[in-house]
């Protein structure tokens, strides 16, 4: 799913289970922004893991930053992130509701 310079409305995103899904990527935007996910299990707990990945024109600025998945989540896209890509891998299926604030 590719963005653009497309304004991010809220939306609704299935999650499957033991899988990568992207939940958000953009491109070619120099404005900070901030994303809020809310996840939502259809049955089980809210486990897993995202990966987030940021970069200029491609290349990877540093490495991807890893972390656990919670019911509430933030994530900051900097003037210096031109590619901007979160993805998540939880362990049961999931719904994501993503929004810019």
């Amino acid at each position: 799913m590719f963005d653009g310079a497309i304004t991010y409305r809220r939306r609704t995103i299935d999650c499957p289970a033991n899988e990568w899904t992207v939940i958000i990527k953009t491109c070619c935007i120099h404005i900070p922004a901030t994303f809020k996910v809310g996840f939502t299990a259809e049955s089980g707990t809210i486990e897993g893991k995202f990966e987030k990945q940021g970069g200029l024109m491609f290349f990877p600025i540093g490495a991807p930053v890893t972390g656990p998945i919670s019911q509430s989540m933030n994530f900051e896209r900097s003037i210096w992130n031109d590619y901007f890509c979160i993805k998540i891998r939880p362990a049961s299926n999931l719904k994501a509701d993503v929004r810019m604030l």
